[in-house]
């Protein structure tokens, strides 16, 4: 029986949400949620130095502060900006290059000594080079973002490319498909569901990188708020700031994760 036209519509108007829904599973949030009681808890019956462990509570009173004088917002945006600037550059050198590299032997005889000399430096040895190099303002931030974010999407996206069955790669070569026909046939649809993973493991790296870049220097951003909260003893914006930057993770790790998801209903 096919679907009348108003089934059509509710079907369209709730498909999204329903699935991200189904991203953000709420019984996921039962053990945290009982961890923040407890955590309360404690703090309220003297159990805990609140200077050392402030309340749950307390965090969100500390964070409501700034929120309503607009630093809180300020620092996120700028954080965010960083993160996005930085994560845009890394995908749109490392996908393209990582998928010659992965179609051609040749070209990773001769880039993979190179590559393989610069990954196991850490991003966060390079923060004073950056800073030498581009000063302390959003360009040295940026750059070590993007740095940080290369290498986990160029090796999947290399490996995406390996992985592709030898069956298909037989069945293109008999069918004359060949150039920009087996890029956007074969080898880029094959390799999208590691490149999602790399995109994954990029995005919690970026957070990484960006906090440790606002401490060392900066004068907005997640984590200079962190680092000036601890140098005034604000205990609770401290760790509010802390939390916020888990929770602004878990949702952009949850719409990648709704992303890949629809790619892959989208291919099937």
């Amino acid at each position: 029986m096919s679907e009348s036209l108003d089934e059509k519509i509710v079907s369209l108007r709730y498909g999204g949400l329903a699935t991200f829904a189904g991203a953000i599973d709420l019984r996921s949030a039962v053990l945290p949620s009982g961890l923040l009681v407890a955590w309360e808890a404690c703090v309220r019956f003297g159990l805990v130095d609140p200077l050392f462990l402030p309340a749950p509570s307390s965090m969100l009173t500390a964070l409501w502060e700034v929120a309503l004088t607009g630093e809180l917002w300020v620092n996120i945006g700028a954080s965010l900006w960083r993160i996005a600037c930085g994560y845009l550059i890394a995908a749109a050198l490392a996908i393209p290059l990582g998928l010659a590299l992965g179609y051609s032997a040749n070209l990773r005889v001769y880039l993979n000594g190179l590559l393989e000399l610069l990954r196991p430096v850490p991003p966060i040895a390079l923060i004073p080079v950056s800073i030498l190099w581009l000063g302390i303002d959003n360009a040295s931030k940026i750059a070590i973002i993007a740095y940080a974010c290369f290498w986990p999407l160029i090796l999947n996206v290399v490996l995406g490319v390996e992985e592709i069955p030898q069956l298909l790669q037989r069945a293109a070569r008999t069918m004359d498909i060949s150039g920009y026909r087996y890029f956007t046939k074969i080898m880029l649809p094959a390799a999208l569901p590691k490149i999602i993973v790399g995109l994954r493991i990029s995005a919690g790296l970026a957070f990484v990188v960006v906090v440790a870049a606002e401490m060392v220097a900066a004068s907005s951003g997640l984590g200079y708020m962190i680092l000036d909260a601890e140098r005034t003893f604000r205990s609770g914006l401290m760790f509010g700031g802390i939390v916020l930057l888990s929770i602004l993770g878990f949702l952009l790790n949850k719409l990648l994760v709704l992303v890949e998801r629809r790619i892959v209903a989208h291919r099937m």
